[in-house]
């Protein structure tokens, strides 16, 4: 059975390590990976702070990990939380590690009394699939995401 918690110290090098596949795996992968600003961002998290790190383990396994922060837009006070980082292995996909994730996500921005929950896909690892399911999980779609390389 899967579950997900906050990640914890001894997660910090796994999820690097998942980190670095799924940039390998994504659009991200023109640009470099920088393992040290991946771990400082898990230590952020262990903080807390505004940014929480939820991992979906099956027993001592992780299965998929999610980083979002909770900011203040420019122009308001009002709280809103922003998905920073999400993954699931490939060989869990389709199953419920991602819907874990999620509902653990905006269980958490409805605690810090976040107004607005957002849930992007920018990665290209099947957009389409991933889209449907965000409206499925009650995201409605607002725009895209549009690259050039320079």
């Amino acid at each position: 059975m899967s579950n997900v918690r906050l990640m914890e110290e001894r997660d910090i090098s796994r999820l690097v390590e998942m980190g670095a596949q799924a940039h390998a795996e994504s659009e991200y992968r023109l640009i470099n990976y920088d393992r040290e600003k991946a771990t400082s961002l898990c230590r952020r998290a262990l903080v807390g702070n505004g940014v929480v790190c939820l991992v979906c383990c099956r027993d001592e396994a992780i299965l998929g990990v999610l980083v979002a922060e909770a900011y203040e837009p420019y122009f308001s006070h009002e709280r809103v939380a922003s998905d920073l980082f999400v993954y699931v292995l490939p060989e869990h996909r389709g199953g419920r590690a991602f819907v874990l994730l999620v509902w653990s996500y905006i269980g958490w921005a409805k605690r810090i009394s976040a107004k607005l929950i957002f849930l992007r896909t920018s990665t290209g690892i099947k957009p389409k699939q991933t889209s449907d399911l965000y409206r499925r999980l009650g995201f409605a779609e607002i725009g895209g995401i549009y690259r050039m390389e320079v």
